[in-house]
């Protein structure tokens, strides 16, 4: 587990937010895991058919300001999480153990009430408070989940990268 704070420049942050709040479309359609009878709003971005891909040039700042992270792994999953008040998530892994993988979480909206980072350790869940502009990186094949804030919607950005 690694936390980076400020990692986005203050300008392409403010952008994020207001374009992730905003303009970019969200679908109620998302969950932690594929049995979950719980939603939160979610946007997929596949290649080259949204503005926020690895092949835009939004995707591509933000990938290259990761690769100083990314040796000897390959981006496989580029979305939005967007809770608003009332959808915490759940417990899930972003894959299994053989995946070889990383997960990136960075913390797009400002900090509202609530809203921490859990993931599993020694059988319990430990805590990392939402910052803006925070940068997590951890193994996904550890439980994790994001809490919703109280009073203002939450929305992180995940970028799953695979072993090569």
């Amino acid at each position: 587990m690694e936390v980076i704070d400020d990692f986005l420049d203050e300008e392409l942050l403010e952008d994020l937010e207001y374009n992730f709040l905003h303009t970019y479309p969200h679908y109620y359609i998302g969950h932690s895991h594929k049995n979950s009878k719980l939603f939160y709003y979610y946007n997929f971005y596949n290649a080259g058919k949204n503005k926020l891909s690895e092949i835009s040039p939004i995707g591509k700042t933000l990938i290259n300001k990761l690769s100083r992270f990314t040796k000897e792994i390959i981006l496989t999953n580029l979305y939005l999480n967007i809770q608003h008040p009332g959808m915490c998530g759940e417990s899930h892994t972003d894959y299994t153990p053989d995946w070889g993988g990383k997960t990136f979480l960075i913390m797009i909206t400002k900090k509202g009430i609530g809203g921490e980072f859990m993931y599993k350790k020694n059988e319990t869940f430990e805590s990392i408070e939402y910052k803006q502009n925070r940068l997590i990186i951890f193994d996904g094949s550890i439980p994790h989940y994001g809490k919703d804030f109280k009073n203002a919607p939450r929305i992180t950005l995940a970028f799953k990268f695979k072993k090569i």
